[in-house]
């Protein structure tokens, strides 16, 4: 009987690293001071030093908007394991400075094995100027299917802004299974 507790006991200590490991984002607050983990697409992306970041010594900003021809997207994406119909919840702080017509928000796709999205969930945007601001998502469950979710801080301009003072920066990202 007692090997059998044993057993059982080292099973859910392995299963509990398992489950800790599915969820955990690489360089959630860019404090690598590079992009590792991280992909990005649009023009003007930038890390940014401590005095702008909201926590640790960087955050990812994006901003010389003014020199960006059509490209309206942007977006800082990485994708995580994940266990289907397992509760997530997803979060970043976003911060921006001199917007206009312009929003700023978090994704989450859940992507089947093939990399195909099976559901996509978006929060709120955040589309004034403010200090950092928490966004998120709480309480998503994983679609059958999915083995990934790409977080997705996404940036999106519908025109070029009217000054070159446009700031909209990402920092301290999550995601968790909960």
């Amino acid at each position: 009987m007692k090997t059998c507790t044993s057993i059982f006991l080292g099973f859910l200590c392995v299963l509990s690293a398992v489950n800790s490991a599915v969820a955990q984002l690489e360089n959630p607050g860019f404090e690598t001071g590079s992009l590792a983990g991280w992909s990005t697409f649009g023009y003007g992306w930038r890390l940014i030093s401590a005095s702008e970041a909201r926590s640790g010594e960087y955050a990812l900003a994006v901003d010389n908007l003014l020199e960006l021809d059509e490209d309206t997207w942007h977006g800082v994406v990485q994708e995580v394991p994940v266990t289907e119909r397992r509760s997530y919840t997803a979060g970043m702080y976003v911060q921006s400075q001199n917007v206009r017509y312009s929003s700023i928000f978090l994704e989450i796709q859940w992507l089947d094995e093939h990399g195909h999205v099976l559901h996509q969930v978006r929060a709120p945007a955040v589309n004034r100027n403010q200090p950092y601001r928490l966004v998120e998502l709480k309480k998503m469950r994983a679609p059958v299917g999915a083995v990934r979710a790409s977080i997705r801080g996404i940036f999106f301009m519908p025109g070029l802004p009217r000054n070159d003072k446009a700031l909209f920066v990402f920092d301290d990202f999550y995601f968790d299974e909960k």
